[in-house]
C-alpha cells in the first residue's frame, strides 16, 4: 500500500472540473446580485457539494480515500477497548502523575528562583 499510483491526466481534468464548480459557486455568491440571501447562499453550497461528489465518486483519488476510510473504520471496530474500570483507573493514574510532576516542576522552579535571587542580591 506504500506505492503511489501516478495521477492520470483524466483525474487531473476531473479535479479541474471540481475546482471550476467550487470557484464558480464562490464567484456566484458574490457576483450575482438581487437574489434573496438563501438563494445566494445556495451557490457556494452547491459548488462545494458538486465538487465533493466529483472528487469522491468520479476521481480515483477520492475512491481510494473512501476505501481507506472504510478500511480504517473496520480496523477500529476490531480493536479491543479496555473495560470502564480499567480505563478509569488508568485515567486516575495519569491525572495523579501529572499533578505530582507539576508540583515537582513548580518546586524546582521556586528553588532555582530563590537560589538565583540569593546569589544575585548578595553579590
Amino acid at each position: 500500500m506504500n506505492e503511489q499510483t501516478p495521477k492520470s491526466s483524466a483525474d487531473n481534468f476531473k479535479l479541474l472540473i471540481a475546482a471550476a464548480f467550487l470557484g464558480g459557486g464562490i464567484w456566484a455568491y458574490d457576483g450575482v446580485k438581487g437574489l434573496p440571501p438563501y438563494v445566494n447562499l445556495a451557490f457556494p453550497i452547491g459548488g462545494v457539494l458538486i465538487a465533493l461528489l466529483i472528487v469522491f465518486f468520479w476521481c480515483d483519488m477520492g475512491r481510494r480515500l473512501l476505501r481507506y476510510i472504510r478500511d480504517s473504520t473496520t480496523e477500529v471496530k476490531k480493536v479491543v477497548w479496555p473495560k470502564r474500570p480499567d480505563a478509569v483507573r488508568m485515567t486516575m493514574f495519569v491525572i495523579l502523575f501529572v499533578a505530582v510532576f507539576a508540583a515537582f516542576i513548580g518546586g524546582v522552579d521556586s528553588l532555582i528562583s530563590l537560589l538565583f535571587n540569593a546569589v544575585l542580591l548578595k553579590g
